[in-house]
């Protein structure tokens, strides 16, 4: 068996950038939000208002103050770029927009993937991992 780690001739990213890409929260919930929406593009400051309030279990409309501006903060300084540094979004920073970038699909499976194995690894039944929602759920 051959594991191809990257082919930047054959479009494939360093399997690296992409592990570091789902080992932040913030980085899983953008990839998982961008998931639900129906229209294109997102505004940065939307998708920090769902993160925020999944962060402090609130309702978005009141996902406001010091915790949001850190959560937009970290968003457009850190998290987006790095997405889209591995063409998982792409990525406006003057309008401050995002949309689905070829390899979304593809690091949409990886972390669904993840959450299935670790729903299996920390022992839930299998009925769990069936009945979990999952991406594109």
């Amino acid at each position: 068996m051959i594991i191809v780690v990257s082919d930047p001739a054959n479009g494939l990213p360093d399997l690296t950038d992409v592990h570091n890409a789902l080992g932040a929260t913030r980085r899983c919930h953008t990839i998982r939000l961008l998931a639900e929406i129906d229209e294109a593009p997102l505004h940065a400051s939307t998708l920090a208002t769902q993160i925020t309030a999944i962060e402090e279990d609130i309702a978005p409309k009141h996902a406001s103050g010091e915790p949001y501006r850190n959560v937009y903060t970290a968003l457009t300084q850190t998290h987006l770029p790095q997405l889209a540094d591995i063409d998982v979004i792409r990525y406006d920073s003057t309008r401050k927009t995002l949309t689905i970038g070829p390899r979304f699909p593809m690091v949409r499976l990886l972390l669904g993937l993840n959450h299935t194995a670790y729903l299996i690894l920390h022992h839930d039944s299998v009925k769990s991992v069936h009945d979990s929602p999952s991406i594109g759920d």
